[in-house]
């Protein structure tokens, strides 16, 4: 709660303190699970890969008694999430087909929608956007949580309109599709929406962005004015600065 608030600083201390608890209670699925949150905060919020790598590294080297093998493929995605980041696609490629190999053992079908997920990303960076664009296609169809539904449509956006960009054709409304999606999960009630401000900001932006590729400046203007008053408020509190600078992008 306290980083989807943009309290990232409280919300890692929390998370230290949840993993030392997970460990003395011996909660091994839960302390996994802690520590991918913690590996993401370090690397999205705070960009210390050496220390995400470390917080994934201590738990890929566990003993046996210590370990939960239903947890390899969740730790395949993380460590290949955080090559991604640090712009080695190819080593998150790799991290993402032993993830998928360790998610069919155990069935884990969430896990195998997420490894996908990664390595589309993975190929669209590779430049293999075309391939990327066809692994993301009714991705988000099957996803249960309304806010990871609109982050995956989010990404499905970008990834086509990467696509246009790159000279391939598509229609114009098929290429707002999945971010128009995305937009209504926002407007729908809480339960079967999502209330996650900053991903809808960053949804809001890449809408920007697929309107200025339409060459729609007028609903880039709209949208950009939209976004205008919400990032001066954060700016304030100096939070979403990157989102700033995407913003600032685009009005020039």
């Amino acid at each position: 709660i306290a980083i989807d608030g943009n309290q990232i600083r409280n919300g890692k201390a929390l998370l230290y303190k949840a993993i030392e608890l997970d460990q003395k209670a011996h909660l091994i699925a839960d302390e996994f699970r802690d520590s991918f949150r913690l590996t993401e905060v370090l690397a999205k919020h705070e960009f210390r890969f050496e220390e995400a790598r470390q917080t994934l590294a201590n738990l890929r080297s566990r003993p046996a008694e210590h370990d939960d093998l239903s947890q390899r493929s969740w730790l395949e995605l993380n460590l290949g999430t955080l090559a991604l980041a640090e712009e080695m696609p190819n080593v998150a490629v790799e991290h993402a087909e032993r993830g998928t190999l360790w998610a069919k053992r155990f069935g884990d079908f969430t896990a195998l929608r997420e490894l996908r997920a990664l390595q589309a990303e993975a190929l669209q960076s590779m430049g293999m956007t075309k391939d990327a664009n066809q692994l993301f296609q009714g991705l988000a169809a099957d996803e249960p949580s309304p806010c990871r539904r609109a982050e995956l449509l989010m990404k499905q956006g970008r990834i086509q309109r990467l696509a246009v960009e790159s000279g391939q054709a598509l229609d114009g409304e098929l290429l707002l599709q999945p971010l128009n999606e995305a937009l209504r999960i926002f407007e729908t009630p809480r339960d079967n929406g999502c209330d996650q401000r900053r991903l809808r900001l960053r949804v809001l932006l890449e809408m920007a962005y697929a309107q200025l590729v339409l060459r729609h400046y007028s609903d880039m203007q709209t949208l950009l004015g939209q976004l205008s008053q919400e990032l001066s408020r954060d700016a304030e509190q100096g939070i979403n600065k990157e989102l700033e600078l995407q913003w600032t992008y685009l009005r020039g």
